[in-house]
């Protein structure tokens, strides 16, 4: 379940890198089982233009339930089912680092 959990919040980095990098899109992605065999990082990578996680309002469920607009959780998710997250924002590359510690460690 731990990793079923991690694999949502990759799947959640890729539609936000597939949505928001700049045409063509090209998304690299990078997975990584540390050598102590427990922690797996995974890096996300597009060419759009970045931006800065801590300028993106925290959505609230009431605003989203009265909204057109339902969309906008992406953060929220990636936060929630990793142990770590990590954003390197350069013009023409976003990279997201996603961490997640195996269950038993």
């Amino acid at each position: 379940e731990v990793l079923s959990d991690f694999r949502l919040a990759v799947l959640e980095a890729c539609l936000n890198a597939l949505e928001h990098g700049q045409p063509p899109v090209e998304v690299e992605v990078e997975a990584h089982r540390q050598e102590d065999g427990v922690h797996f990082r995974v890096r996300v990578i597009d060419h759009g233009p970045g931006f800065q996680p801590e300028a993106v309002p925290q959505p609230q469920l009431a605003d989203k339930l009265s909204s057109p607009r339902k969309r906008g959780w992406g953060l929220v998710i990636m936060r929630r089912f990793s142990d770590g997250l990590a954003f390197e924002s350069q013009p023409g590359r976003m990279v997201v680092s996603l961490y997640r510690i195996a269950s038993g460690s």
